[in-house]
């Protein structure tokens, strides 16, 4: 069951399943153009058809704790825009 069941959850807590909250992550979306990625992971090399598009994330900790950190990285891939309930958007 992934994390946007809501009627799962809502069918879960009617029967009296015990639940708690857990962490969450917020994310937002930052886009590069794949020839940027390319040149600053190959350098020279970018475009070399035998290495293909170039991954990276970016991580930071911060001094009290707490981290920031890119996710779900779709190197060369597709953005999709897609709406799974009236109200809702999310993105691949």
């Amino acid at each position: 069951v992934g994390h946007s069941a809501r009627d799962t959850f809502r069918m879960l807590h009617a029967r009296g399943v015990f639940m708690e909250p857990k962490p969450f992550s917020l994310g937002f979306r930052i886009e590069h153009p794949q020839s940027v990625i390319d040149r600053a992971r190959f350098g020279p090399s970018a475009g070399h058809p035998v290495l293909g598009a170039a991954d990276y994330k970016l991580v930071h900790h911060a001094g009290n704790g707490r981290a920031v950190y890119s996710f779900c990285m779709c190197p060369g891939g597709t953005v999709v825009a897609a709406a799974s309930e009236p109200g809702g958007v999310v993105t691949n």
